[in-house]
């Protein structure tokens, strides 16, 4: 992927509960959060197997000297978003009136 959409130059996964019971109720837990790389992305071939760099999994990126660089457990919390978007002069409002929505009608 040529363009991935990043954060602070990093990739992410976007990690939230959902629960559908015997009788098809649907319940979401909507505070989710974002696992995040804790290397910034690069089209760089010498880093294209590099898990640092693509893999957002907490059990690889555990086990990588960069983990906790930029956030605790290279986890972000949604509020955390919403106020890195602030920090980055971008409207965090997109969390709540785009990015919850769309995700709300893809589940």
């Amino acid at each position: 992927m040529e363009s991935p959409l990043l954060l602070e130059e990093r990739k992410f996964d976007i990690r939230v509960w959902v629960l559908l019971t015997h009788d098809y109720k649907l319940y979401w837990f909507r505070e989710g959060y974002l696992r995040m790389t804790a290397v910034k992305f690069t089209l760089d071939s010498k880093s294209i197997s590099d898990p640092e760099m693509h893999l957002t999994n907490n059990a690889v990126q555990s086990k990588m000297k960069n983990y906790g660089k930029y956030e605790h457990g290279n986890i972000l919390s949604f509020d955390s978003l919403r106020a890195r978007l602030l920090e980055m002069d971008k409207d965090p409002c997109i969390v709540d009136e785009k990015l919850l929505p769309a995700m709300s009608k893809i589940i």
